[in-house]
């Protein structure tokens, strides 16, 4: 196994699930939460590290990450009614949520003009890199030498899900259900870039819709 394969496995793996879990952790006992500003920045440049390993280990693995692209119907309906599901979903999983896990989401939601900017490039590169690592990467891994498809997607899936649990328990096993519909997405559609867009417009769907539950909810009181 080569080096780039080999840091691509401990960071996907390890790291980030160590600092998912860490940060939980913390936010459980003394409940301080980082300056959004510097939260931002940090899962940036979490994100642009993931995706530079998962690019480096794809190539030295001849995994292809960019074939050309190609926007069947099936995949295109697909998408839309996985959005389509999630969007209805939104309320129920908020509902679910404790108080303090909705008040560190609305928390970590822009507040100002450059705030706003910074989380649509988070959305942004969150939908890239991760799509690369754990929906092109790690399963391409595991499925060429390990498992089969089938359970390299839920075993990808759960550690998908481990790597958000700063958004709670609850919450991470939701994204389990997320990760799969967008591994049979990337199935479906044979490339990341569909699944790049669902993912993206779901993350901005997501913030706007917290957002207008923290309004509704404050002119209810």
């Amino acid at each position: 196994m080569n080096l780039a394969t080999i840091l691509f496995l401990f960071f996907v793996l390890i790291l980030i699930p160590y600092l998912a879990l860490s940060s939980d952790r913390q936010l459980k006992k003394n409940g301080r939460l980082p300056l959004r500003k510097i939260f931002f920045l940090q899962a940036m440049t979490l994100q642009l590290a993931l995706g530079l390993l998962a690019v480096k280990a794809a190539a030295k693995n001849h995994i292809a990450l960019w074939p050309e692209p190609s926007f069947d119907a099936v995949s295109i309906a697909a998408g839309v009614l996985i959005l389509a599901v999630w969007w209805l979903s939104i309320r129920p999983c908020w509902d679910i949520q404790p108080e303090f896990r909705k008040r560190n989401l609305l928390y970590f939601l822009p507040a100002t003009p450059f705030e706003i900017l910074l989380w649509g490039l988070l959305c942004l590169l969150a939908a890239i890199c991760e799509e690369v690592a754990y929906r092109g990467v790690l399963v391409s891994l595991l499925s060429r030498r390990l498992v089969p498809w089938s359970l390299s997607i839920v075993l990808c899936s759960l550690i998908f899900a481990v790597s958000h649990m700063t958004q709670g328990v609850r919450s991470a096993l939701i994204i389990i259900g997320f990760a799969l519909c967008l591994h049979i997405l990337v199935r479906l559609s044979g490339n990341l870039y569909t699944a790049m867009a669902v993912h993206f417009i779901y993350n901005l769907i997501a913030g706007y819709m917290t957002k207008k539950f923290q309004i509704s909810q404050a002119a209810y009181e």
